[in-house]
């Protein structure tokens, strides 16, 4: 390097990411989403792709645009990060997103008490954006059916309080999405299901 040459920063992006068409395309909508005319609270980005390729990457490198901060009045995290639990139920989606707002005790109290810790908490640490991981545990391969106590639990959840929703999973994630949508009013449709293969 000559001297006095300043060195091109690469970002982490760059230097971690294979940018082939369909991540262009996620990174796209992800873009429109947090900040286009699309960009609302109740919009839903489904990331899809076989175990491997990135999803939870992803997931990861846009949760930092919303990372956690302390301020004088507490903890303020515009986003959380959370995994639906393996066979999960309301009650274990509940304790998952209660640990990702850092609740200290996100398996105590009774399915109620939980759900409104979860609410109380969604709002009082200003979250604006849900990032899910492992979206396909909502449907059972074994009976070949969607789990609605749980995804039901997460679309209430998601009624009281709105939020970006960015997911990843599996193939079998798209079916959870359509099937929610036509058994009821979607929160809102997909900008995006692009697969990552």
């Amino acid at each position: 390097m000559k001297a006095g040459a300043k060195s091109k920063r690469v970002s982490p992006l760059e230097d971690a990411l294979i940018v082939t068409p369909d991540v262009r395309e996620v990174m796209e909508s992800y873009e429109l989403m947090k900040f286009g005319t699309s960009a609302r609270r109740g919009s839903l980005l489904l990331i899809l792709g076989e175990s491997g390729v990135g999803k939870s990457y992803l997931l990861e490198l846009f949760m930092k645009d919303f990372a956690p901060q302390e301020t004088k009045d507490g903890r303020v995290s515009p986003g959380i990060y959370f995994m639906i639990p393996t066979a999960p139920t309301a009650i274990s989606l509940y304790e998952a997103m209660l640990g990702a707002l850092g609740d200290p005790k996100p398996s105590s109290g009774t399915r109620s008490q939980k759900k409104l810790r979860l609410l109380k908490q969604l709002q009082g640490q200003g979250v604006i954006a849900l990032f899910i991981d492992e979206l396909q545990h909502f449907f059972d391969r074994d009976s070949q059916r969607i789990l609605f106590d749980a995804s039901d639990a997460l679309k209430e959840v998601i009624g009281h309080h709105p939020a970006i929703v960015v997911c990843a999973g599996l193939g079998d994630s798209k079916l959870v999405v359509d099937s929610n949508e036509r058994k009821r009013p979607p929160i809102s449709p997909s900008l995006s299901t692009p697969n990552l293969v």
